[in-house]
């Protein structure tokens, strides 16, 4: 992977699939690099690429992957983290437990362009203009 791709990289971590694919196909439109995974801890145990940025949803379900997120910050400080989040206690202890190290926090519902402009902000990417926002 190039310099220039990797920093148009995003992991996106969702369990549920219509979620991830929403997301992944804003991004994509946005002219990111995108690579899915339904949880932190099976992305980890297959691939140990870096991505600059990871949006990952922390509903009640996932709420056992807030140590594999925390680990994989320690590892990379440097990657941000924008987590969507549905009430759950998992966003609330994330920025408990590591404050400075969720860049944004969206609450279900949000809106894809929203998502996009903030992707953008964290990443100092400007799309180019492939998505309407």
């Amino acid at each position: 992977m190039s310099e220039e791709q990797q920093q148009r990289s995003i992991l996106v971590v969702a369990d549920d699939p219509s979620l991830r694919m929403s997301v992944r196909l804003a991004m994509e439109e946005a002219g990111y690099e995108v690579q899915e995974a339904q949880t932190v801890k099976e992305f980890c145990a297959a691939h140990r690429e870096f991505y600059p940025l990871m949006i990952v949803d922390l509903s009640k379900s996932q709420e056992g992957e807030l140590d594999a997120i925390l680990t994989v910050k320690i590892e990379h400080s440097e990657m941000k983290i924008i987590a969507i989040g549905s009430g759950s206690r998992s966003v609330n202890r994330l920025f408990e437990e590591s404050p400075a190290r969720v860049a944004r926090t969206f609450w279900k519902p949000f809106e894809l362009g929203d998502l996009v402009k903030a992707v953008e902000k964290e990443l100092s990417i400007t799309a180019r203009g492939l998505i309407n926002v």
